[in-house]
């Protein structure tokens, strides 16, 4: 059991303190380490101004974690934009509604439900007389008109009505959006969400309003980080963590001697076996039904998610079947079949089957034995690259399964760190957010 404790210390830290961090490894036993790794996988990126510059101990039975609570804001701001839309969070000074640009833009902000930002652009008549100007030269040189030599300059009527005033007005309108539509954007530089940028007025609209010596307005929807905030001002103090990790040192050697079984297995060959039955050590391929049975001892309905055909079954793998599966094969002959019955264990993978009675007829297909190389140092380097002996084989494949453990408790932490930190916190999510989370799970 991880239990964790957030508290305040005596005095803030500078509000000028960043993070330039990477994430930590577990603390080993009587070791302090600085961590700022960020916790958060599913909340929302934070806004500075609602983090209090906090330092913050998160206590790990006779260990602790000394973290920066605006490290592990800034961290967190960076993961989550990167990981979505990659669009990356800086902490930006309040900005006034409405601004200018170099090219005179006129930009109004507004602040929509779920993060949304409407900008109000108003692009004066000189940047639409340029716009327009350069369209007809451009049409000008690239196009044939009848009477006119290629590249010379065909008078504005006579090129507008050859081309059509509605396609000369729409490519107008475009070469305004294109010039103005980085400018306009400057306004949330460092706020927007990547890609969700998109102009709403409707086309149709800009066209029935253009005019080369008028001001043009449109508007433009984009996602901003979401501020976050707390639901109370003191509700980031003293908030408890507990985890539930199971460590067991044991279990690891198990698994790193489990994985080097499976890597001796891999280098073996089979052998027809035809003179004896299945024993442990054997590899045997088995068309298998099985069928439930009720209270009354009748067979039932098929259970179709325990039938298989020409399924390979290893015998020394039999902690991974219904128990009782593995010793209810040992002495079946290559082309015999054996009925027996089963129960499902009340704690099992689909729920439809615990504690339910199942009769099972097993069809023996082939029966293998299995050769295996003597394991011994001259095939360390097949077992794992980089080794010349077993010991080292044995040293490598304890240490993956030691950073596995970690990296499990790790997420562990994590994730209970989060799952406290929704119950404090407020934030508009953004609908792209929503959305593209949507589509992941969907994958």
């Amino acid at each position: 059991m991880l239990h964790a404790m957030w508290t305040t210390p005596l005095h803030p830290l500078p509000s000028s303190a960043t993070s330039s961090a990477t994430p930590s490894p577990s603390p080993s036993p009587s070791a302090q380490y600085t961590h700022t790794a960020c916790y958060a996988l599913h909340l929302p990126p934070f806004s500075t101004r609602h983090f209090p510059a906090h330092a913050t101990s998160i206590k790990y039975s006779s260990q602790y974690w000394i973290c920066n609570t605006r490290a592990l804001h800034e961290s967190f701001c960076l993961q989550h934009l990167q990981d979505t839309r990659g669009a990356v969070m800086a902490t930006v000074a309040e900005k006034d509604s409405q601004r200018s640009t170099p090219l005179e833009l006129e930009v109004v902000e507004s602040r929509e439900a779920n993060s949304r930002v409407v900008l109000s652009i108003v692009v004066p008549p000189n940047v639409c007389k340029e716009s327009y100007d350069q369209v007809l030269m451009d049409l000008s040189k690239k196009t044939k008109v009848p009477g006119f030599r290629p590249g010379k300059r065909v008078p504005e009527s006579i090129l507008v009505n050859f081309i059509g005033q509605k396609q000369v007005r729409a490519s107008a309108i475009e070469a305004v959006l294109r010039k103005t539509f980085p400018e306009a954007m400057a306004s949330v530089a460092g706020r927007a969400l990547k890609d969700t940028e998109r102009i709403v007025t409707e086309f149709d609209d800009l066209q029935a309003t253009f005019s080369p010596s008028s001001c043009l307005r449109y508007n433009v929807a984009v996602d901003v980080a979401p501020d976050v905030g707390w639901i109370t001002d003191n509700a980031y103090k003293n908030l408890i963590v507990e985890v539930e990790f199971d460590h067991d040192e044991s279990a690891v050697k198990r698994a790193a001697d489990a994985e080097l079984r499976t890597r001796h297995k891999d280098l073996g060959s089979l052998r027809v076996v035809t003179d004896r039955g299945i024993q442990i050590g054997d590899v045997v391929i088995l068309d298998i039904t099985a069928k439930r049975i009720t209270g009354d001892e009748v067979e039932g309905d098929k259970i179709l998610s325990a039938e298989q055909k020409g399924f390979q079954l290893d015998t020394e793998e039999g902690s991974k079947f219904l128990p009782g599966f593995v010793d209810a094969l040992l002495g079946l002959e290559k082309g015999q079949s054996r009925t027996f019955d089963l129960t499902f264990p009340l704690i099992w993978e689909q729920e439809a089957l615990r504690g339910i009675k199942a009769r099972f007829t097993a069809d023996c297909k082939e029966l293998f034995l299995r050769i295996l190389p003597e394991l011994d140092d001259s095939i360390a380097s097949k077992l794992h690259e980089n080794c010349i002996s077993l010991d080292q084989v044995k040293e490598s494949l304890l240490k993956k399964h030691k950073l596995i453990v970690e990296k499990a408790k790790n997420d562990a932490t994590r994730a209970a760190i989060i799952e406290q930190l929704t119950k404090v916190v407020v934030v508009d999510v953004p609908n792209s957010l929503l959305e593209e989370q949507g589509d992941r799970c969907m994958l």
